[in-house]
């Protein structure tokens, strides 16, 4: 998307990566404190921030992206009354039949931006799709949210 961006992933870090290792660890705490107090009324810097500063002086930058990707599979509702009333009108039977029967897949995206040293959100974007995860699916999903990203810094 035309970001200037480094992944930071626990997968990626070898035995000798321990201090960046203990980075991420931190911005994974901030990053949890700063999402738990959200919904607050009251705005508050989380217990984590005098630690971050050393991590962003240590990165160069104060702006930290945390993205993700969750997906759940649900029955479908009412699944058994779509069958019984599609004996009644036979020609869809099989379609409802197959819909009914295959479980309902949710995919929820989400990418939030703060700045790690105010505690302020720059930016949020969570994107809820009823659509089975596939791994070329997500890329494009996770491309578009920086791309937005991108966009809305213009």
């Amino acid at each position: 998307a035309g970001l200037q961006s480094e992944v930071l992933n626990t997968k990626e870090m070898s035995i000798s990566d321990i201090q960046r290792y203990n980075n991420l660890a931190k911005l994974n705490d901030w990053i949890a404190e700063r999402m738990m107090q959200d919904n607050d009324r009251i705005k508050m810097i989380p217990l984590q921030t005098e630690f971050t500063e050393a991590v962003c002086d240590e990165f160069g930058t104060d702006y930290f992206c945390y993205t993700g990707a969750i997906t759940t599979k649900f029955k479908r509702q009412n699944a058994f009354r779509f069958m019984t009333i599609s004996l009644l009108f036979w020609p869809i039977a099989p379609f409802v039949w197959i819909t009914a029967l295959t479980p309902l897949r949710v995919t929820y995206v989400y990418s939030f931006m703060y700045n790690m040293r105010t505690g302020e959100d720059k930016w949020i974007y969570d994107q809820t799709i009823t659509r089975k995860a596939s791994s070329g699916f997500l890329k494009s999903l996770l491309y578009d949210s920086f791309y937005q990203m991108k966009r809305s810094e213009q």
